[in-house]
């Protein structure tokens, strides 16, 4: 296990985020059914070299020189074992890829992600192709060809499935429709989605109930992937916290509704309530950062949160115990009563990157050290994150045990 141990320090310094992990999927996946284009300034976090190695194992010829990807053809194979690691969002988007390209496909995941649902693709994709899960979860085996020209979709349970089904549409060759059941939650992911499509030459067509996508082909072009608005908000918010950290590398105008973290931050030292039914990766450091206000905030729209890379609900709120915060939680919501400053302790990051940069985050509130067990699953979205967190000042001991 490792652990590393880290000083009350107030940080300072100049940081240049990680390229958008939600951006940086969707391209190298429409980079790669282009063509002959090249995707730059790639952060190859966990998760993005398990979208890379499924787009490779799904036919791909790809090269990596530094922070750019250049695709050269696209041969997708009879058969293919595609390994997800612990990406959710890797799953959700090449298995409808792989239906409509006729791959007879096994998906396999790691840590928590085979007990993640996919409840709705077994929905869309029973009778249409074979649809394999294992008692439910992963492996999954997929085999024959998707064929449809309209689907119903439930918009409240995961954006992801909704941009699975837009990225896969241009494979169809004929007018693909989406139709929602229900109202769409986390909509900015889509709205991702739909623009990165749009630089790689498909237009996505918005309606009363959903989405239109015409007979269109994928075109090649380079792309550049945006910083990371759900990595720059750990600094952000220690900026909120007492810290001085220039943040580079964010576009301004951003579709990446994680951006709504700047309009929060101004308020979030006195609102009472956050809603965060659209930006659910940023509630554990929105909670951290509560803490640091003599007062309480109800962070709500969190339903969606016990099925990420821990029970986030969960994991947040014993994290800010641990530190000697107050905090408690429902299935829905989380809420935080403020003290200004934190205790310090030792944490479990419950292997989940968010928990572990959160943690890392209230220690400049702390007035004891933080202890972060498994501290390393940063590496999943962010693997630069304790190297800026010492270029900024941040005092740390690492150790490997066992």
């Amino acid at each position: 296990m490792n652990k590393i141990t880290l000083t009350p320090q107030k940080l300072k310094g100049n940081i240049c985020v990680p390229s958008s992990k939600s951006v940086t999927h969707r391209a190298l996946i429409c980079a790669s059914l282009s063509q002959n284009c090249t995707v730059k300034n790639v952060t190859f976090s966990k998760d993005i070299e398990a979208t890379l190695n499924g787009l490779k194992a799904m036919g791909s010829d790809f090269e990596i020189s530094g922070s750019s990807v250049s695709f050269k053809g696209f041969n997708p194979p009879k058969d293919a074992v595609i390994d997800a690691f612990e990406s959710g969002t890797t799953l959700r988007l090449l298995i409808p890829i792989a239906a409509a390209l006729e791959i007879n496909a096994v998906f396999n995941g790691k840590g928590r992600l085979p007990l993640r649902p996919l409840d709705e693709y077994q929905r869309i994709f029973e009778n249409k192709i074979k649809f394999s899960l294992t008692d439910g979860h992963l492996p999954l085996e997929i085999s024959g060809k998707y064929t449809d020209n309209t689907v119903y979709m439930n918009g409240d349970i995961s954006s992801q499935y909704i941009s699975g089904m837009l990225l896969c549409a241009p494979l169809l060759k004929k007018d693909f429709s989406i139709i929602l059941k229900t109202q769409l939650l986390s909509e900015p992911y889509v709205n991702i989605t739909i623009e990165v499509m749009k630089a790689f030459g498909v237009c996505v067509n918005k309606t009363d109930n959903g989405y239109i996508i015409k007979n269109q082909q994928y075109r090649p072009t380079d792309y550049f992937c945006e910083g990371d608005y759900s990595a720059a908000a750990f600094w952000l918010c220690a900026n909120k916290m007492g810290c001085d950290i220039t943040v580079d590398g964010l576009k301004e105008n951003s579709t990446q509704g994680d951006s709504k973290i700047i309009d929060i931050l101004k308020e979030i030292d006195s609102c009472e309530s956050i809603d965060a039914s659209q930006i659910p990766d940023l509630v554990p450091i929105l909670a951290v950062c509560a803490c640091a206000f003599e007062k309480k905030t109800y962070i709500y729209g969190c339903e969606r949160l016990k099925y990420k890379e821990s029970d986030r609900i969960e994991s947040t709120v014993q994290t800010i115990k641990a530190l000697g915060g107050e905090a408690y939680g429902d299935n829905k919501s989380i809420t935080i009563l403020g003290k200004a400053l934190l205790k310090g302790g030792e944490i479990d990051s419950f292997n989940d990157h968010r928990i572990a940069m959160s943690a890392a985050i209230a220690s400049v509130i702390c007035q004891d050290e933080v202890i972060i067990n498994d501290y390393n699953c940063v590496d999943k979205s962010y693997p630069q994150f304790f190297e800026h967190f010492i270029k900024s000042g941040g005092k740390t001991n690492e150790q490997q045990l066992g």
